[in-house]
């Protein structure tokens, strides 16, 4: 009876083993794979269907220096591309996808895709229908940047980055460095299709513009490009893209420039920022209070004068909470001019009034141009540098 027992002990834990060591039964090997760096999608006026633009990574020219490349040796020859630019076309973005195979001798994979890029020609008539492919296919990441091309979509995967070798790479580390200033926004995938579902928040993407220097074409990004629904309505500009961040809590970094009694130009750093947003129906008007907290050093002085006194720091901090404000009212204007919640303060209202949503959001683009917005902004200055005081004589 015990080796009976035993016999089944053993064959349950060999069971169990076997489907642990299942070893790497869906792998894919390297040299099967194109690997997509970047994707961009236009509309083909010739077959009236999708055009993909696809940037791949030709990885045996990564990492390699440049010059020489014979005689054995393992640098890559000298202009050598580190990215293959190959057009598809087809009926759908999935038929397109298929149809590089006509031209590639491996299948496209997409688990490291850094941008999807749009032409402005398929933003302004709607991008849902192109969205599909990337949502439903298992290879494919929603933790990858959307881009808005200024014209043709497939021109970006043309462009070069001067310090990154797959220029894909390189626009999506540009825009992760978006902290820095705070005037780009930044939207991936998973959070452009959060937007986009919103019943009324307006979708926001990063724009993109193609600079032509000494014959060679670089990536510009600075901006937002705005939606209402999935169609492309206009473009915030720099300031403007900080003042919905502001409101949106998303001011990380940057340089805010005001001017002391004097009229120099002052240069303050935020180092930290948050905003809380109130949403309020009295006697029947939609109200936002709106509380933006930030904090900074000053970073630069062109002039002579001596901040380092108490006064003139109360002074600069109110110089900057109206800078602030001034962002945040040009962004307010764009939007309510275009009739588009890109603050997301109808879902504001959604969670303060769930009993009077339904009527709220029918009736919310009618609404929001006349939702009244009080600004309140907290500034604080804590430093001045490792010099508090400009290096000449100080004039008091």
């Amino acid at each position: 009876m015990k080796k009976k027992l035993l016999k089944y002990i053993i064959f349950t834990i060999l069971l169990f083993l076997l489907l642990l060591l299942t070893a790497c039964w869906d792998r894919k090997e390297l040299d099967d794979l194109a690997v997509v760096a970047g994707i961009a999608i236009d509309y083909d006026r010739e077959t009236e269907g999708i055009k993909l633009t696809a940037q791949i990574i030709k990885a045996g020219e990564v990492g390699q220096p440049q010059g020489g490349g014979k005689g054995g040796s393992s640098a890559k020859e000298e202009g050598a591309e580190t990215v293959w630019i190959v057009e598809s076309t087809g009926e759908t973005v999935f038929d397109a996808v298929r149809n590089f195979t006509f031209q590639s001798s491996r299948k496209l994979y997409f688990p490291h895709n850094n941008i999807i890029v749009f032409s402005k020609e398929l933003a302004e008539k709607g991008i849902t229908p192109y969205l599909s492919f990337f949502i439903r296919d298992h290879e494919t990441r929603n933790m990858v940047w959307v881009l808005i091309a200024e014209d043709q979509a497939g021109d970006v995967m043309r462009v070069k980055t001067d310090l990154e070798e797959i220029p894909a790479v390189g626009i999506a580390r540009m825009i992760e460095d978006k902290v820095v200033t705070s005037e780009i926004s930044g939207i991936m995938l998973q959070e452009f299709l959060t937007m986009l579902m919103s019943k009324t928040t307006g979708p926001v993407a990063t724009p993109l513009r193609i600079l032509e220097k000494g014959g060679e074409k670089k990536p510009l990004i600075e901006g937002t490009a705005v939606f209402k629904g999935d169609k492309l309505l206009t473009h915030l500009n720099k300031k403007e893209t900080r003042g919905l961040l502001w409101v949106k809590g998303e001011v990380e970094s940057g340089i805010i420039i005001i001017k002391d009694p004097r009229g120099n130009k002052i240069s303050i750093e935020i180092t930290k920022a948050s905003s809380k947003v109130k949403a309020e129906i009295t006697n029947g008007e939609y109200k936002i209070k709106l509380k933006v907290s930030t904090e900074g050093n000053i970073g630069e002085q062109m002039g002579d004068t001596n901040l380092a006194t108490g006064k003139m720091i109360a002074y600069l901090e109110r110089q900057d909470q109206e800078a602030v404000k001034r962002e945040i009212e040009a962004a307010l204007k764009k939007a309510k001019e275009y009739k588009t919640d890109i603050f997301a303060f109808g879902e504001a209202f959604h969670r303060k009034y769930p009993d009077n949503w339904q009527e709220i959001q029918r009736n919310w683009d009618n609404i929001f141009p006349e939702v009244k917005v009080s600004i309140e902004v907290d500034s604080q200055l804590h430093h001045a540098g490792l010099n508090v005081k400009p290096p000449i004589p100080v004039k008091q």
